[in-house]
């Protein structure tokens, strides 16, 4: 309890010591604070309520944003369509264009999705879409 006191009281200081990450969604950083190493996040919930949503602003605020690491693991999405869903989100593109119409996407919103994409070459993020990782395979790819 002496060690965590410390450190709160480092970083009213100003020489702080806590170092972690946020989510970027205010709520949910306000009722958990930093995400500090080490932690690992769960995502549960039925299909189709925005799990991957979700991860996806949060991995996208993380890499993009705070230029830290960021791993997708989603075993219910392939990696293709995570990929394009995140390019869409940053560009911003119509996903569905994007997806079943390409051709009919207007140009300024292709150069958009073009330069979301050449972006995110760049940033520290991976998508595993491993169906029922291991520990092991949740290991590898960290």
């Amino acid at each position: 309890f002496i060690e965590i006191h410390r450190k709160i009281e480092a970083a009213i200081a100003g020489n702080s010591m806590i170092k972690g990450i946020q989510t970027g969604i205010y709520d949910l950083d306000k009722k958990l604070g930093d995400v500090e190493p080490g932690c690992l996040m769960v995502v549960a919930a039925r299909p189709a309520m925005g799990k991957t949503t979700m991860l996806q602003l949060i991995a996208n605020n993380v890499a993009v944003i705070q230029k830290k690491p960021a791993l997708i693991m989603s075993g219910e999405m392939p990696k293709e369509q995570i990929a394009m869903r995140l390019c869409c989100a940053i560009a911003p593109a119509d996903i569905g264009v994007v997806r079943n119409s390409p051709h009919l996407l207007p140009k300024e919103e292709f150069t958009a999705y073009t330069n979301a994409v050449v972006m995110l070459q760049k940033v520290p993020m991976q998508i595993n879409d491993t169906s029922r990782p291991s520990i092991a395979n949740i290991r590898e790819s960290i």
